[in-house]
């Protein structure tokens, strides 16, 4: 189930709270019968913010639930279809296909629009193309921030790199800009703010100037609870994402993929012994079926053991299992010589020993499928070529075997790109050659996606000077020294420094925050100056004002030079 929240260092409660209100207000403002459509983007999203949502959407008119381009929509005997969608063109066209469905079947029913967060002119444009704005109510349902656990809230859009870089489209800007200021609303007034990074200036101005529209000088504040806010724009760091993790939760996403603070798996991991499938051979087995499993703050053992290093994750659980085995041994040894007041105490210890043994079961299971992985060759052999390349040895020679050999598509081109961002850049006639080939391995297909990667700044042809590649050092070699982004010895079992996350590697934005803390970003400026520009840092008073005063104050203050 949703992370109960109760361990928050800051009441996110009232965060889930907010959200679910909104939408019993959304769901109270439409009278009749209702029936939801849900983005597949948010379905999974609303469990985070109703914990019993089958009781919450009944008693407010909810007669059925479908998921959007569900054909079976045309057959819901509900008075009004309420559809939640995120505002992206391709919903937009699902919508107005279900709608005309509708239409064409019944035609009676009344057609809501909710777009979470916000909706767009585009959005508006397409339906007005498809020839249904005419007959739908436009609203917006702003679930921008969502308590995935207790130290955790999302956002959860995952296509807002590739809309602000790719498409042009910097729209998902405005849900982070609400979200901020949804977290200065409960949380007051952040007193530091740092940004790194084009598109976090541009929030940071977006927020600053929301506050200055807003302000109502006699409104009471709430007393500040967060210290600092850390804006980071991905194009900072593109390398971190590339490379991969050999943490227990980290592994997890790699290889299963978390979604929604959830993963998908065969119903037999979770807690059920997989042996007893094999008490009838002769059987032919059941298609496997598949649960989710919440990994949250709601599992004791999964807060103990998400950040491990993979070497380091089945000692622990085979100590977890000696000690779970060691309350039922101890107390069958004794049984006979117990008296009733201590039989009742272990009888008492019973449910909290079997929830116990079914999430180390469960976890067990999982490790399982992740050790498949983990330790064969061939992951071995990836992580020491990420290694090599993160201490900028180049490997084209090995990138070219991969794509003779016609290695998974997604593993050739993630190389590909680490190999150009440790390095400043391909060399042009590699570039060229591993282009055509990729090209020719995988299709025509191909072409769009290089293309695609190269627009984003993920691959790039190093530069020449009268025919002659220029060997400059490149923006990740700097940051790599000057940060210590790579650590040979580091102590997984007792480590002392983030590297220990990938077993060498320092992700570059986390020691971005580590450094903005101590000992300030102003020690390291000239590393900054390097990376996507700018970085600044002010401080936001109790009376508003918009980032270029703020800005200049500080300067004011320091005797400095304004950010460029």
């Amino acid at each position: 189930m949703a992370s109960l929240l109760d361990q928050a260092p800051i009441n996110l409660q009232a965060i889930r709270e907010y959200e679910r209100a909104e939408l019993v207000d959304i769901l109270e403002s439409v009278d009749g019968t209702k029936h939801l459509v849900l983005d597949p983007a948010l379905s999974d999203l609303l469990s985070h913010v109703l914990l019993d949502p089958k009781r919450t959407l009944t008693d407010n008119g909810v007669v059925g639930m479908s998921k959007l381009g569900d054909s079976q929509l045309s057959r819901s005997q509900a008075e009004n279809i309420l559809f939640f969608v995120r505002p992206n063109v391709d919903q937009m066209k699902l919508v107005a296909s279900n709608i005309m469905a509708c239409r064409a079947t019944r035609g009676s029913e009344r057609f809501n629009v909710y777009f979470a967060p916000h909706k767009t002119l585009v959005c508006e444009q397409v339906l007005e193309d498809e020839g249904v704005l005419d007959c739908v109510e436009l609203s917006e349902y702003q679930l921008n921030l969502i308590p995935l656990d207790d130290d955790l809230i999302s956002l959860e859009l995952d296509r807002s790199f590739r809309e602000c870089k790719l498409d042009g489209d910097t729209s998902s800007l405005q849900a982070v800009t609400q979200s901020i200021t949804k977290l200065q609303t409960f949380y007051g007034i952040i007193p530091n703010v740092k940004s790194i990074g084009p598109l976090g200036r541009t929030v940071c101005s977006k927020f600053m100037r929301a506050r200055v529209e807003a302000y109502e000088p006699d409104a009471k504040q709430p007393v500040p609870q967060i210290d600092t806010l850390v804006l980071i724009d991905r194009e900072v760091d593109l390398v971190s994402p590339l490379v991969t993790p050999l943490t227990y939760e980290g592994l997890i996403d790699e290889l299963i993929g978390i979604k929604n603070g959830a993963i998908k798996v065969d119903s037999a991991i979770k807690g059920q012994d997989k042996d007893k499938s094999k008490e009838d051979d002769a059987a032919a087995p059941p298609p496997p079926s598949m649960v989710s499993i919440f990994l949250n703050a709601n599992d004791a053992l999964y807060v103990e053991i998400r950040d491990l290093n993979i070497e380091q994750l089945g000692p622990c659980l085979g100590q977890k299992a000696k000690l779970i085995r060691g309350h039922y041994d101890a107390f069958r040894a004794n049984r006979d010589n117990q008296t009733i007041t201590e039989i009742h105490d272990f009888v008492k210890q019973i449910p909290g020993l079997k929830q116990n043994y079914e999430s180390l079961n469960q976890h067990i299971n999982i490790t399982e499928e992740l050790k498949r992985t983990t330790d064969g060759g061939t992951f071995r052999n990836r992580w020491n070529t990420e290694r090599a390349l993160l201490e900028g040895e180049p490997r084209y020679d090995l990138l070219e075997d991969m794509i003779a050999k016609q290695e998974p598509p997604i593993q050739v081109l993630r190389l590909l790109c680490l190999q150009s961002l440790t390095s400043g850049g391909l060399r042009s006639n590699k570039f060229d050659f591993l282009r055509r080939e990729i090209i020719q391995t995988y299709g025509f297909e191909m072409l769009f996606t290089l293309n695609n990667l190269e627009r984003v700044g993920l691959i790039r042809k190093r530069e020449t000077t009268m025919g002659f590649a220029m060997e400059t050092t490149s923006t990740f070699g700097n940051a790599r020294k000057s940060l210590g982004l790579i650590k040979e010895n580091v102590n997984v079992g007792s480590p002392d420094d983030i590297a220990y996350v990938s077993s060498g590697y320092a992700p570059l934005s986390v020691r971005l925050v580590q450094i903005s803390i101590m000992p300030g970003w102003t020690a390291y400026t000239a590393t900054l100056q390097s990376l996507p520009r700018p970085a600044i840092e002010f401080g936001q008073r109790n009376e508003p004002e918009e980032l270029p005063q703020a800005l200049a104050r500080l300067v004011q203050q320091q005797g400095g030079a304004p950010p460029p």
